[in-house]
């Protein structure tokens, strides 16, 4: 009898070791429900731990930068932050970046499919976590006891954070990330111009549209870059496909602050049609003279992110909309020739942009019912929020080198390739400055939450940054939109009603920046708008303003 009972725990034993043990796949989706699935995931994050003697193995999802260097293979060699939180938690993680934003959508989509990673690290939309709830781990009622460090910073400084993060089907399913108040993302895109092209050609920083259209006939007709081709240059560059310089920047000067998933205006409390005006014609009328004229780049429409870095990184742009210099320019000399440029207003209208002014992720990390450790999963976040340092450290690579402390402060601090080499990344030392070594070095859109930004010395990448940011303060609309969750009703409505809507506005703006506008091609667009739910998207922006869902 003795040896039986002896037999049958030791039996016990093996399962209990065997379910603390966290592996990824999908066993769970296949052999249920998505309810029976979030059982078992709960079940497990409340019988296991972390502290085995077999390593929790995790597949994370992760957003990746479009400008870092590292690539499927390496993705944590140059991140000693990510690696440092999994071998001190004893944790093997098959981290799957999702860098292409053409095709992130599909990829993201396959997952939700079916296969389901353990978790998704700053990927997911407001919309595609409501569509899909059945799929992901309620967490408000572990927060506190797996993720002490979590919980501690959203009592101390995140105001309401419970409501930010509940779903109207009153569960949570998010850790926040990101940087909560970052002034320098409050816009996307601003305006450079090559200084040094001006000095030569004895002109200043434009502030008037005239003038603005001056500087870019001489910057045509010049042999700006000395190269001995004065036919070369390109005067104005933008990208449709780049997110800091799509056409929206130019609209913004004739007083129309819309952008992607702004196809409206905000005014009095009242939400607007903008797309259909006639202030939205002139400008495409006004763009389109441009690039007639050869003054605006006319491939802008179709180019790659990768041709519109090459354009400006050769030297051959004058003007460009984008983030900063040093984002697209390896050469430090070149990148001080450029110096940002005030917004400048068309006639009869006042330059207007909606910011962003809260640029916390609600969806920072999101928990998947594939997961069998779902505490070992959140001790992860919680790891990184532990102080201050490894917050910084995870986003923006370790002190000493991008950022440091100042008086207890991150802020940012010059850098060059000997530091960054004596820090032991000389393999992409040679990109010390811009913003592919940051985002090779850590996080930079999708780090743990951070309350405040690193403070940025005008001599710093980040203060070059914020010294165009403070140029567009005036301009900010008085009213920007809610962020609240709308319910997965509503959201299957808006997304059903106006599907291929904005497809249909930027392929309208850009073959009419292109190629011109007629009465004609103007009155077919303005009547398709309707067949593309543009009212009912106008409609449903006032009530989500109202928060009368």
């Amino acid at each position: 009898m003795k040896r039986l009972v002896t037999m049958l725990l030791a039996f016990c034993l093996l399962l209990s070791t065997c379910a603390c043990s966290g592996t990824s796949g999908t066993d769970s989706q296949s052999s249920g429900s998505a309810q029976e699935s979030s059982e078992s995931a709960q079940n497990s994050s409340e019988t296991s731990s972390p502290d085995t003697e077999e390593k929790v193995s995790l597949r994370i999802a992760i957003d990746q930068h479009d400008a870092d260097l590292s690539d499927d293979s390496n993705f944590t060699e140059f991140k000693p932050m990510l690696q440092q939180a999994a071998d001190e938690l004893g944790y093997e993680i098959e981290w799957i970046p999702l860098r292409d934003s053409d095709t992130r959508s599909e990829q993201i989509a396959v997952m939700l499919a079916g296969d389901l990673p353990d978790i998704f690290w700053g990927l997911l939309t407001d919309d595609q976590v409501v569509n899909n709830a059945s799929l992901f781990v309620p967490l408000e009622d572990k927060i506190q006891e797996y993720a002490p460090n979590v919980y501690e910073l959203y009592e101390s400084g995140v105001e309401n954070w419970e409501e930010f993060l509940t779903y109207p089907d009153g569960h949570i399913y998010s850790m926040i990330g990101n940087i909560f108040s970052s002034p320098n993302n409050a816009v996307q895109g601003t305006m450079w111009i090559n200084q040094k092209w001006l000095d030569d050609l004895g002109l200043s920083v434009p502030t008037t549209m005239d003038e603005f259209t001056e500087v870019l006939t001489a910057f045509r007709d010049n042999d700006c870059d000395g190269d001995g081709d004065a036919s070369n240059e390109i005067p104005l560059d933008w990208c449709q496909a780049h997110y800091a310089a799509k056409y929206y920047e130019l609209a913004h000067s004739y007083g129309l602050p819309i952008d992607t998933g702004k196809m409206y205006d905000i005014v009095d409390g009242e939400v607007l049609p903008a797309v259909n005006t006639d202030v939205f014609r002139n400008f495409l009328e006004e763009f389109h003279q441009l690039v007639a004229d050869g003054l605006a780049n006319p491939e802008g429409a179709t180019q790659t992110n990768e041709q519109y870095n090459s354009n400006i990184s050769s030297g051959k742009v004058g003007v460009f909309w984008g983030w900063a210099p040093y984002t697209y320019i390896t050469d430090t000399e070149l990148q001080s020739q450029y110096v940002p440029v005030s917004p400048i207003s068309a006639d009869g209208a006042t330059f207007r942009v909606q910011p962003n002014l809260n640029n916390a992720n609600r969806n920072g990390f999101v928990i998947t019912t594939a997961c069998e450790n779902v505490e070992a999963a959140m001790k992860l976040w919680d790891y990184l929020e532990q102080d201050e340092e490894t917050q910084f450290s995870a986003a923006f690579g370790p002190e000493g080198l991008i950022w440091e402390f100042v008086d207890g402060v991150p802020t940012n601090r010059v850098y060059t390739a000997e530091d960054a080499t004596a820090m032991g990344f000389e393999d992409i030392a040679s990109n010390a400055g811009t913003s592919a070594f940051a985002a090779t070095v850590g996080l930079p859109n999708c780090g743990p939450l951070m309350l405040t930004a690193r403070d940025n010395p005008p001599e710093t990448t980040g203060g070059i940054r914020q010294g165009a940011v403070e140029l567009y303060e005036p301009y900010y609309t008085e009213q920007t939109m809610s962020r609240a969750v709308v319910p997965a009703d509503v959201m299957e409505e808006f997304t059903f009603t106006t599907d291929g809507l904005e497809d249909f506005i930027n392929a309208f703006a850009c073959e009419s920046i292109l190629n011109g506008v007629t009465d004609e091609s103007w009155n077919t667009y303005v009547n398709s708008l309707p067949q593309y739910g543009y009212d009912y998207y106008v409609s449903y922006y006032q009530k989500y303003l109202d928060g009368s869902f």
